[in-house]
C-alpha cells in the first residue's frame, strides 16, 4: 500500500495507533509501583535499606534505587527489544522503533528526575534545564517524524530495514532482534546517561550552574533549530518533487538550497551538536564518562551517513550531479562552498 492509500481512520492505522500509545505501559506501571511501595530514603529513615516482603520486590526496589542505569536497561531490553521484536515478527515491520527513538529518551530522563533520591544529589537549575530541553528536543523530532509519515501509523520500517529483510527474507526474523532492536540499546542509553549525571550522580550538587551551562544552552537550541529547518526544507522539496511529478514535469534530483547549501547532512549535524551539548552537561556534573554515550552515537551517525551517500549514489539519475555535491559542500559542519577542482 502506497504512502498516500492508507486512511487515517483504517483498521490498520488506528491498530497501530493503539498500539503505539499501550506499549510503553508495562515499564510506567512496574516504575510508578516501586516508586509507590519501595522504602526510598526520601520517605523513611536514610539509613535502611528497603525492606519489602516479597524477595522479588526487594531485588527490584534495590535495583530501581541502587542501580538506576541497570534498572533503565533492563526495562529497555524487556519492554523495547524484546516485546518490539516480538511485534515486529506479527506484523512483518520494525515500524515501531522509529516512533520511539524520538520517546524513549524523554522517558528515561523523565524517571532520573522523578527518581525519589535526585532531590538529594542533583543540581536542579541544571537538572531542570536538562529535562525542558530533551522535552523540546523530543517534540521537534516527533513533530517531524509524524509530519513525514503524513501522521499516519506503521505504514513503512526504515529503508535500511527494508533492505535488509528483502536481502534476507528467511534469517531476518531472527536477525532483527540484534539489528533492529539490541544494537540501538547501548545509543538510546548511552546518550541519557548526562540526565543521570545531572540528577543523580553525588557530584552534581557540588557543580554550581553557571556561563557554561548557559552557552550549552544556547548550543543546544541551534542544533534543535538547525534539525527544524533541514527536516522541514526536505519535507518541502519531496512535496515539491511529488506536485511536479503529477503535473508531469521533470523533479528536481537535488536538495542544496537552504541550510541544504551549507551542509549535505544539516539535520544530522543538527542532533549531533544538540547531543554533544547534553554531554557537555554530564561533564559539568562531574561525571566526564557519561559521554561515551554521545560517542557511540557519533560513530554510528557516521556509519548511517556512509549508507545514506551510497545509497544518493546508486541513483544513476542524480549520481554526477551528487559527487559534484560532495566535492563542493562540506559533509556535516555548514561551511561556505569549496571549489570543485575537478571542473577547472
Amino acid at each position: 500500500m502506497s504512502h498516500s492509500e492508507q486512511s487515517h481512520f483504517s483498521p490498520k492505522n488506528l491498530l497501530n495507533f493503539l498500539q503505539l500509545i499501550l506499549v510503553p505501559i508495562p515499564s510506567i506501571y512496574l516504575t510508578q509501583f516501586l516508586f509507590s511501595h519501595c522504602p526510598f530514603p526520601s520517605n523513611s529513615d536514610p539509613t535502611s535499606p528497603p525492606s519489602p516482603n516479597s524477595s522479588t520486590l526487594l531485588s527490584l526496589c534495590s535495583i530501581i534505587l541502587y542501580h538506576p542505569i541497570l534498572y533503565v536497561n533492563l526495562l529497555y531490553f524487556f519492554n523495547c527489544n524484546v516485546l518490539f521484536w516480538i511485534l515486529n515478527l506479527i506484523q512483518s515491520s520494525t515500524w515501531l522503533i522509529d516512533p520511539y527513538w524520538t520517546i524513549i529518551p524523554v522517558m528515561i530522563s523523565q524517571f532520573y528526575y522523578q527518581h525519589p533520591i535526585a532531590d538529594q544529589n542533583s543540581n536542579a537549575p541544571r537538572a531542570l534545564t536538562c529535562l525542558v530541553l530533551i522535552w523540546i528536543w523530543s517534540l521537534r523530532l516527533q513533530h517531524s517524524y509524524f509530519r513525514r509519515e503524513n501522521f499516519k501509523f506503521g505504514e513503512r520500517e526504515d529503508w535500511r530495514f527494508t533492505e535488509m529483510r528483502k536481502k534476507n527474507p528467511k534469517s531476518f526474523p531472527v536477525t532483527s532482534f540484534f539489528l533492529a532492536y539490541v544494537s540501538q540499546q547501548p545509543e538510546v542509553g548511552g546518550l541519557t546517561l548526562p540526565m543521570w549525571a545531572v540528577n543523580l550522580s553525588p557530584s552534581a550538587r557540588d557543580r554550581p550552574f553557571g556561563v557554561i551551562d548557559v552557552i550549552l544552552i544556547v548550543t543546544a537550541l541551534i542544533g534543535i533549530t538547525v534539525a527544524y529547518f533541514a527536516d522541514t526544507q526536505l519535507r518541502n522539496f519531496i512535496l515539491q518533487n511529488e506536485a511536479i511529478e503529477k503535473n508531469g514535469g521533470k523533479k528536481n534530483r537535488l536538495l542544496d538550497t537552504g541550510v541544504w547549501y551549507y551542509s549535505r547532512h544539516p539535520n544530522y549535524f543538527g542532533e549531533q551538536l544538540f547531543w554533544w551539548s547534553m554531554a557537555g552537561f554530564g561533564f559539568l556534573s562531574g561525571e566526564w564518562w557519561t559521554v561515551a554515550g554521545t560517542v557511540i552515537n557519533s560513530i554510528v551517525l557516521a556509519v548511517v551517513t556512509g549508507m545514506v551517500e551510497q545509497r544518493m549514489l546508486r541513483d544513476k539519475s542524480r549520481e554526477e550531479l551528487y559527487k559534484r555535491y560532495q566535492r563542493t559542500t562540506s559533509v556535516l559542519i555548514p561551511f561556505f562552498k569549496f571549489s570543485d577542482k575537478k571542473t577547472k
